[in-house]
């Protein structure tokens, strides 16, 4: 089984958010020691364990309340991680139409850029809709759906979608999470 691990660009770019949205200051003294060390030196190594990203998410949760976890990952995505996976994306788009379900098809591809370990799998349910499951290694915090919506609305505002997060579902002991989405 390949590790549980984030990209440095993933851990660097949510700390880039996260200070760019004015949040890292009540986050600071929530983090674990080894969360402290990859924020102060994100790019020591190419991956670190997903513990740190785990905790991240966590602490912005909690100094900030959950929504704050959407914002941090919608502008982590336009400004750092999605300029890794744009042109692939602006590829297939090009190709098979403006759909958030081109991006949803291709969002195991575009989540190897920031986590190793992890799976994703996209279920179309008609022309508007679907789900994405996406398998962990280990239990995630009960927050992750709302980093996810973050995600899902730089898909939504690629293709010039209106979207929404239907539904979030915790199964497996929380190694596995089901989001279903929908878009106009």
């Amino acid at each position: 089984m390949e590790p549980y691990l984030a990209s440095s660009v993933h851990v660097a770019g949510f700390v880039a958010a996260a200070k760019r949205l004015g949040l890292m200051d009540k986050m600071l003294p929530l983090l674990a020691p080894e969360t402290k060390h990859v924020v102060e030196h994100p790019y020591d190594e190419k991956w670190v364990s997903a513990q740190v990203i785990q905790d991240l998410s966590n602490c912005v949760a909690d100094a900030h309340g959950p929504d704050a976890l959407d914002e941090v990952n919608f502008v982590m995505t336009k400004d750092s991680l999605g300029k890794l996976v744009l042109p692939m994306l602006r590829v297939a788009l090009a190709i098979t139409g403006r759909s958030p379900a081109t991006i949803f098809a291709r969002l195991h591809d575009s989540v190897r850029v920031a986590m190793k370990g992890v799976s994703v799998t996209w279920a179309p349910n008609g022309t508007n809709a679907g789900r994405v499951t996406l398998r962990y290694p280990e239990p995630v915090p009960k927050v992750v759906h709302y980093a996810w919506r973050g995600v899902f609305r730089f898909a939504w505002d690629l293709t010039e979608r209106q979207g929404q997060l239907v539904d979030a579902r915790y199964l497996d002991e929380g190694k596995t999470l089901e989001l279903d989405v929908s878009w106009k």
